[in-house]
């Protein structure tokens, strides 16, 4: 059985090549524009949309959000969107820092007394991460970047509430981050945790079932696949894909920044074992 997600993922047909020495390589035609990060069928993010009023008026997440399509409607997605240039810029910057971080030659840099002291003054990160709170996807890390690289939002399986959600905002808005990585990763307890109380009767506090709720989607899409440890990546990968079109669905700040081509979203996936980032 293929994994899909939304049909956000799909990438309107270009690539995005990268190397570990940072250089950038040229895209196709076309590579800059933000609409590209949408596939035909979805539509620009204010097309067949149901209106929303501003983050801090949405309610809580109490039940299910919306879902995508069935699990084995769409061809499995691995390649990165198409960009804007500076979301394509940053995106480089990170999987270079990534294939340094997990080929053991990570830099480590901005880590200085200096740096600290210029960032003291003011920050300008080069990207937002939203990922998950585990303790084995340390951002920095990962992505080996340093001091005043990049600004991060957590919360366990990325479940996206109110307050992440005017976080990412803050984050293009007031300090003009030009990408948004939403990274889930490989054997997400969360998500584990998801499937055994929705399927398995397991019983969870009150706080943490408003949590399964949001991952409710992903588990029922999932449920055709039998083996364990497949079905929990497939539902990772599709929750983290929902992710995104649940930021631009619910964020009218993001959608303009996207349309206007100031920010690019992407979903990513973190192999624990290998340490690489892939797409979602």
């Amino acid at each position: 059985m293929s994994l899909t997600g939304p049909p956000f993922a799909v990438a309107g047909g270009g690539t995005m090549t990268y190397s570990a020495d940072d250089r950038p390589a040229p895209g196709p035609p076309g590579a800059g524009s933000a609409r590209a990060q949408r596939s035909p069928s979805a539509g620009p993010p204010s097309a067949g949309r149901p209106a929303t009023g501003p983050p801090s008026t949405a309610p809580p997440p109490t039940g299910p959000p919306a879902t995508g399509p069935p699990v084995d409607r769409l061809e499995v997605v691995r390649e990165w969107p198409d960009l804007p240039p500076r979301a394509a810029d940053a995106l480089r910057v990170m999987l270079a820092g990534n294939a340094r971080f997990r080929s053991g030659h990570a830099r480590h840099p901005h880590g200085s007394p200096t740096r600290r002291r210029k960032v003291a003054a003011g920050q300008q990160p080069v990207a937002a991460f939203f990922g998950c709170i585990d303790s084995r996807v340390p951002d920095e890390v990962v992505l080996d970047q340093g001091l005043g690289d990049l600004l991060t939002v957590r919360t366990a399986a990325h479940v996206l509430d109110t307050a992440a959600l005017g976080s990412l905002e803050f984050c293009v808005h007031q300090v003009g981050v030009p990408l948004i990585m939403v990274v889930g990763h490989e054997r997400c307890g969360a998500v584990t945790a998801a499937i055994g109380v929705l399927e398995g009767g397991v019983q969870v506090p009150n706080a943490i079932r408003r949590l399964v709720e949001v991952l409710r989607p992903a588990v029922e899409a999932t449920r055709a696949i039998d083996d364990v440890d497949l079905r929990v990546d497939a539902a990772v990968r599709w929750h983290t894909r929902l992710t995104v079109e649940q930021l631009l669905d619910r964020s009218p700040v993001l959608t303009h920044a996207m349309e206007e081509g100031e920010v690019g979203i992407v979903a990513a996936r973190y192999d624990l074992g290998t340490g690489e980032i892939t797409p979602a």
